[in-house]
């Protein structure tokens, strides 16, 4: 064979290249490209994600990405744990003071916020020692953890809105337990008063002071009914009133009160339709409207006017209606509180019903808001003209009842018709006789319990001289809602009165079917009643 001539190219002394060499270098080819490829992508990752890198090496920023970009269009950095919140006067840039963090921290996670157009976004450091380029460096990712910031906001946000709604219901809760004793004391002090007035009812100076101990009691229970209307806040039961007579009752609490340079004027229609709603709440906002035109007046001289009136609600008037909360068609019943006060300009008008907004002293603000709350819940709705150094117009829009008002008087009447004897059921003993003696006054028999348990036995043996049953929600061993089951279960038709020193709120909410009860009236409400009956009979047997 002819020997192979050496040149440049080729040495016989050299090793020759086989097949399995190609072929070897072309796959460490193909993972270099793939490698490549695969880096091409997580650079094209790094890129787009919203997660900020920077490198540093040798104190130097050798590399970050665009997300990094974006961010450095930010005004300001602030934290307490940075360096420009500690007053380091040598870092000036938005990188520096990221390195300045990662060196500062022992590589621990580190958060603080940017300011960008007086916006907030927060953001979240984590640094690493790497090797970048075959040397150390030190890793940064930056990342955006404003929405986990939000959450934890409306979360620590909702936890203190809970607090302080388990605080208002704790609240609530005493409010109805102190309301109901102070209405047993207030209920046996003006059932004892009106046993005396008929028993002594010519006595010169004592009948006075017998008066002015009614008259005060009457005022205790009215604050009583006031503090349970403004604690209130579940739904609250409704009845039929005649709006006439709670616009009276407001405007008696309402004048005791009114400086004397200010004179109050009503005027009431007499075919005023009845209304379906809450008598504390309604008589609240008359109050408040009152009361809020008395300050409008201030020192000056000036005129309340309340008035009422029925007017039918159509079509038209919804389509053209400016004021508040949305009316609805059909016959209605208004009342309206003008004062001759300072006035208000548009924009006070629109925003009177803010919570907290007020023109007044700072500190107040809440009145106004809780009147609006009281004719929402009472499907109400209302309008505001107000201009000025010209006064002040409210009136109020509430739809017709279906069926006709009964006052406790008229309930109670209703009930005691045909009866003769009486099941008295309280556990509260002063209260019990108080009632009882009053009923004796008027000719009833009475039996009396202690308890739920007692008065139940008492019916069994003896429910076919029982004409009527008194009976109280709150007693021990059986509450009034076990013992008003039990006697349905004996008699359907048994004629039973609820009654109670809790309102007909706690009444309602512990009696969830009032099916087969005759009427339901608070403590106070029912011994006043029965106390004035009393009073009538003795002042008719004196002019005999």
């Amino acid at each position: 064979m002819k020997e192979l001539k050496e040149n440049k190219f080729f040495s016989p002394t050299e090793k020759h290249l086989s097949v399995s060499d190609l072929t070897e270098l072309q796959e460490k080819f193909q993972i270099l490209e793939q490698k490549h490829s695969q880096l091409t992508v997580f650079r094209s990752l790094i890129e787009i994600t919203h997660i900020g890198l920077f490198i540093f090496q040798n104190g130097e920023l050798v590399y970050k990405n665009s997300w990094c970009e974006k961010i450095l269009s930010a005004t300001d950095i602030t934290s307490d744990e940075t360096s420009s919140g500690n007053g380091n006067a040598n870092v000036k840039t938005f990188e520096e003071e990221i390195y300045h963090l990662a060196t500062t921290s022992n590589l621990a996670n580190r958060e603080f916020y940017l300011l960008k157009n007086d916006k907030r976004f927060w953001i979240s450091l984590i640094a690493d020692a790497v090797e970048y380029n075959g040397h150390p460096a030190i890793a940064c990712i930056l990342l955006d953890i404003t929405n986990q910031k939000i959450a934890e906001v409306e979360r620590e946000s909702y936890l203190e809105q809970i607090f302080r709604n388990q605080k208002m219901d704790s609240l609530h809760v005493l409010a109805r337990g102190v309301a109901h004793d102070f209405n047993n004391i207030l209920s046996t002090i003006l059932g004892t008063n009106s046993l005396i007035k008929a028993e002594y009812p010519q006595s010169g100076q004592i009948s006075q002071l017998l008066d002015n101990i009614e008259t005060y009691t009457r005022k205790g229970i009215e604050l009583v009914q006031n503090l349970l209307a403004f604690s209130q806040t579940e739904k609250v039961p409704k009845k039929v009133f005649n709006l006439n007579r709670v616009i009276e009752k407001a405007i008696v609490t309402f004048k005791n009160n009114v400086p004397l340079n200010i004179m109050v004027h009503h005027q009431l229609s007499p075919e005023l339709l009845a209304v379906d709603g809450n008598i504390q709440q309604i008589q609240q906002v008359i109050l408040i409207l009152a009361r809020n035109s008395v300050e409008s007046i201030s020192n000056d001289k000036g005129i309340i006017t309340i008035t009422s009136g029925k007017i039918d609600i159509d079509d038209a008037f919804c389509r053209h209606f400016k004021g508040f909360l949305a009316p609805k068609p059909g016959a209605s019943v208004f009342l309206e509180v003008h004062d001759t006060g300072c006035g208000m300009d548009k924009e006070q008008v629109q925003r009177m019903f803010e919570p907290y907004y007020t023109t007044k002293e700072p500190g107040r603000g809440l009145i106004l808001p809780i009147a609006y709350n009281f004719v929402k819940s009472n499907d109400g709705f209302f309008e505001v003209d107000s201009h000025p150094e010209r006064g002040t117009s409210v009136r109020i829009y509430l739809p017709e009842a279906k069926t006709h008002p009964f006052s406790d008087d008229e309930l109670l009447s209703r009930l005691l018709k045909d009866v003769n004897t009486i099941l008295l059921a309280d556990d509260e003993e002063i209260v019990q006789i108080t009632i009882k003696k009053i009923l004796q006054k008027l000719n009833y028999s009475v039996f009396t319990a202690d308890d739920g348990e007692q008065a139940l036995q008492f019916y069994k043996t003896m429910h076919d001289q029982i004409d009527l049953v008194l009976l109280d929600l709150s007693m021990p061993i059986m509450n009034g809602e076990q013992v008003l089951e039990e006697i349905h279960k004996m008699n359907p038709a048994a004629k039973v009165i609820l009654f109670s020193g809790y309102d007909e709120v706690e009444a309602s909410r512990r009696i969830q079917s009032t099916g087969g009860v005759a009427g339901f009236i608070e403590k106070p409400s029912l011994i006043d009643e029965l106390g004035k009956r009393i009073t009538k009979l003795f002042s008719r047997k004196e002019q005999i």
